[in-house]
């Protein structure tokens, strides 16, 4: 075996256990995640409508959780004219479920 032999084969393995890495943290989280897209989530900061789940791992820590993406809402449940893009990432109200 040659050096640039070993460097490919040490790349290669390196790279599968990343996207191992990578669907362990998504499969992980999403098995955790009770929201679904549409739901109403709120936050200290702002209240959405989920439109998007993105897996990440916090500063700071090791475990995958799940960032929800959506319409921000005002308190009545109405959109902002701006139709402004919220992001919540620690649930502290799961107001409304969708009923998918």
């Amino acid at each position: 075996m040659t050096r640039e032999e070993y460097l490919e084969r040490k790349g290669n393995l390196e790279k599968e256990f990343k996207e191992l890495k990578v669907k362990l943290d998504r499969e992980f989280a999403l098995s955790n995640n009770t929201v679904k897209i549409g739901d109403i989530v709120a936050d200290s900061s702002c209240i959405i409508k989920v439109e998007d789940m993105v897996v990440k791992i916090p500063f700071g820590s090791i475990i995958p959780t799940v960032y929800y993406i959506g319409t921000r809402l005002r308190r009545d449940f109405s959109p902002f004219k701006r139709k402004e893009k919220g992001y919540v990432y620690r649930v502290q109200k799961h107001i409304k479920q969708s009923k998918l």
